[in-house]
């Protein structure tokens, strides 16, 4: 009796079990059924793997790459200007061999002051590029509207000298007692015959020694690395503040405004 109750008890155990583990019979329908995938291949696996680090670094560096290439000029409207305040390391460039460049395209090659400063003033004058050194005067070439042009002023000794797009456009001898100091101003107000600059600038730069003598290729960018009063305005800029890699700083004022664009 024993023998049997206990076969019977044992039997009823493993029926149990197997309608649990659902290894033969019926598998209860009351239960979630079970699904089996079969795995990928291996080489299949790898293939969609890389795909997802490929498409995810091409994400981020089309992201980067939309913000490393905007690029800011400066817009002048009547009266606005762009000033570079006194600084006693400016008054040290200006009393020895130095150099004064910037790229500028005009709305109309009328009259009209670019950049002044005491003792030094650039303007355009008849559609000719003039720079005016105290009671020196010095000619460059005849220029158009709406296009970039490269002008660059440099003092070298006694001599100064006008580059456009890096073409020698004249020269003459300073008095020895002249010294450019103060507050550099693009734009602003009409100075005598001469109306407000309206136009665009870039890439402005006043640095200690004379850069060239002789006629040269103009560049489309500045130095990163670059210690002088170096403005390509699509750095740090603060409101109407403008900073150079340098630290020095350029204010904005009236109509003047950053705007996106490029040489």
């Amino acid at each position: 009796m024993r023998s049997t109750c206990r076969r019977m008890l044992v039997g009823t155990l493993l029926l149990s079990l197997s309608m649990v583990l659902g290894c033969g019979g019926t598998e209860d329908p009351g239960l979630p059924q079970k699904h089996v995938f079969d795995p990928p291949p291996p080489n299949e696996f790898a293939m969609a793997g890389e795909q997802t680090m490929v498409n995810d670094l091409v994400k981020y560096d089309s992201t980067f790459k939309r913000q490393d290439v905007i690029k800011r000029i400066v817009h002048l409207g009547q009266g606005g200007s762009l000033v570079i305040d006194k600084d006693e390391e400016l008054n040290r460039i200006l009393a020895e061999d130095f150099t004064l460049e910037l790229w500028m395209k005009l709305d109309a090659a009328s009259y009209q002051q670019v950049l002044g400063l005491d003792g030094l003033r650039i303007g355009v004058h008849a559609s000719r590029v003039h720079v005016q050194a105290g009671d020196l005067t010095v000619a460059g070439p005849v220029i158009g509207a709406r296009e970039w042009y490269h002008v660059m002023v440099v003092v070298k000794a006694d001599t100064l000298m006008l580059f456009v797009n890096g073409i020698l456009g004249g020269q003459a001898r300073l008095d020895l007692t002249w010294a450019p100091r103060g507050s550099i101003t693009v734009g602003g107000e009409s100075r005598n015959e001469s109306g407000p600059f309206v136009g665009d600038i870039d890439n402005l730069r006043v640095m200690s020694g004379a850069l060239h003598d002789t006629d040269f290729a103009p560049v489309q960018t500045l130095s990163p690395a670059d210690t002088s009063f170096s403005f390509d305005f699509n750095g740090t800029s603060r409101g109407d503040e403008v900073l150079s890699g340098a630290g020095h700083k350029a204010v904005l004022h009236g109509d003047a405004k950053l705007v996106p664009g490029s040489i």
